[in-house]
Order: structure tokens, then C-alpha cells, then sequence
């Protein structure tokens, strides 16, 4: 409950109150935009939280494991992991070029039992430039808006003051005290 002065009411919610719709507009676009912050990083504290969890479990398979297929079995269950999706990234272009024959295989007789090499290894760099690029892009995810609350809330803040002072001068000149 707010303090009454002279039947005028001094809480914050009785300043609120007799407020203008400028004024209640500009408060709420402030309170829409602390809120929508303040989910967006707690939301992120959370995701980053599981990221770094599942990753630290990742890389214990992925030291432990003599075989990429050990590891690429184990991926399914660390999908907020950054690292997996690195990994299946260029997993999956080692596969792609291990299966590729190369003409020296096709004359063999025992169906490809020699060695096998990889094709390039810039295919492999390009393959995980782009998964890693997808996965800073997923961490990155909604961090423009705080960005863009960061940059505009002072302003919005600013044009709720300058209009508050200005209002009140026009209070004092009407009532001339």
C-alpha cells in the first residue's frame, strides 16, 4: 500500500495509474523487452550448461574409443553437444570417401582389400568448417535480441524521461508553482 499525501497517491502503481498512454506504452515496451531478456538468457544459461555437460561426455567416449563407429554410436544421446555435430560432420565425409573405389581397387580381385586412403583432406577441412559454422549459428540462436534490447532499451528509457520532464513542466507552468 502506497503513502497518501494529500489525496494524491505516491505508490508506484498510483503514479502508474495516472499515468499517459505514452508513458504506460514506454513502461511496458521496457518491462516486455527485460522480460523477453531475462528468458532468453536463462534459457541460454540452461543450454549452455547441457552443451558443456554432454561435450565433456563426449570427448571422454571419444578418447576412450579405439573405432569412429564406437563413437558414432554414442552420438545419438549427446545431441546438444557442439563437438557431436562436428564429429558426424566429418565422419561422414571420411565414410563418403572411404567407400569411393579407386581404379586401382577395381582391378583387384579381392574386392578393395588394399589400404584405404582418403581422396582429400580439404574436402574433410570444408566439411567441418561448414558443420561448425551450423553449430555457432545454433548457439548464437536469439543472442540478437539481446543485442538489439541492449542497444534500444536506453533510448526507449530516455524518450519515457524526456517526456516525463516535459510533462511536468507543463504541470508547473499550468499551475504556475
Amino acid at each position: 500500500s502506497g503513502a497518501v499525501s494529500g489525496g494524491t497517491d505516491t505508490s508506484i502503481l498510483g503514479i502508474i495509474a495516472r499515468s499517459t498512454p505514452i508513458s504506460k506504452a514506454v513502461l511496458l515496451t521496457l518491462i516486455l523487452m527485460s522480460v523477453g531478456s531475462w528468458a532468453i538468457i536463462l534459457y541460454k544459461l540452461w543450454v549452455f550448461r547441457r552443451s558443456e555437460q554432454q561435450s565433456n561426455s563426449f570427448l571422454d567416449v571419444f578418447r576412450r574409443s579405439s573405432k569412429f563407429s564406437e563413437v558414432q554410436a554414442v552420438c545419438r544421446s549427446l545431441t546438444e553437444s557442439q563437438l557431436v555435430g562436428l564429429f558426424q560432420s566429418g565422419y561422414a565425409e571420411l565414410k563418403a570417401q572411404l567407400r569411393q573405389t579407386s581404379p586401382d581397387d577395381e582391378g583387384n580381385p579381392r574386392g578393395g582389400a588394399g589400404r584405404p586412403t582418403l581422396k582429400s583432406l580439404a574436402a574433410v577441412d570444408r566439411a567441418l568448417m561448414r558443420a561448425s559454422v551450423v553449430e555457432v549459428n545454433k548457439l548464437e540462436s536469439r543472442i540478437t535480441f539481446l543485442a538489439t534490447t541492449a542497444s534500444i532499451a536506453p533510448f526507449v528509457g530516455l524518450f519515457g524521461t524526456v517526456i516525463g520532464i516535459m510533462m511536468s513542466f507543463q504541470m508547473i507552468g499550468e499551475t504556475g508553482s
